[in-house]
């Protein structure tokens, strides 16, 4: 029942530009949110800094066509164990949920 008795911390977007690999520093916060702005991009390769075990973080492809690709670190799967690939985008998805479990970012949910 956390967040209903403790104030939620605000989410805060962070742009990652026009590069084509990035770090995404999620601030060592429990909730965290994240904007990924692939303008101009076709693909992008992603790094995962600082989370928190237990941690629920969201981060938000915009002006994301559907042929973009995301390369993923091998931390993240999907809740069946496999890993997400880099057509994750490639079916209209822009918002990917990770929940970390101390040494994996695992997707929820039946993508």
């Amino acid at each position: 029942l956390a967040g209903i008795d403790n104030k939620v911390e605000e989410i805060e977007a962070d742009a990652m530009g026009s590069q084509t690999s990035g770090t995404v520093d999620l601030g060592s916060e429990k909730q965290y949110a994240r904007t990924i702005d692939m303008t101009g991009l076709s693909s992008i390769t992603i790094t995962l800094n600082n989370p928190v075990d237990g941690g629920a973080y969201i981060l938000l492809f915009t002006n994301a066509d559907d042929g973009d690709t995301v390369t993923w670190p091998g931390t993240v799967k999907y809740e069946t164990d496999a890993a997400p690939g880099t057509g994750i985008l490639s079916d209209g998805r822009r918002m990917v949920q990770l929940l970390y479990d101390g040494s994996t970012f695992w997707v929820p949910g039946g993508y």
